[in-house]
């Protein structure tokens, strides 16, 4: 697939669990973002049931690479536009405030922070 404008006529399975579709979205060269909805087949509310639901070819999936990284290197999914760039998230690791920050969510903190 050479163009993302082509997504539009795909078979999509689409992440929502208010059953709302929501866009797939991909950054642009001038700092926008392209907005794509493909073809509604499936509404699903875990990202694992939509990534075995593109591996048994029902549709195309907009996943995070952290998911599906280990499916695309042993060949059972396919980046569909593997030239564009993709959208960077931000991601924020909120806590009760505490006098004593619990050991479990250290660790978590401290790791996360070792993999930037």
């Amino acid at each position: 697939m050479n163009d993302l404008v082509e997504l539009n006529d795909c078979t999509g399975l689409f992440y929502s669990r208010s059953g709302q579709v929501r866009p797939w979205r991909f950054p642009k060269a001038d700092g926008r973002t392209l907005e794509i909805v493909p073809q509604c087949r499936l509404i699903l509310n875990d990202i694992d049931a939509i990534a075995d639901a593109a591996e048994a070819g029902l549709g195309a999936a907009w996943l995070p690479s952290w998911l599906v990284q280990s499916r695309i290197d042993e060949g059972r999914l396919v980046r569909l536009c593997p030239e564009q760039e993709t959208l960077q998230l931000n991601y924020h690791l909120l806590w009760p405030k505490s006098e004593a920050l619990p050991a479990k969510t250290r660790v978590i903190l401290d790791l996360l922070r070792s993999s930037i």
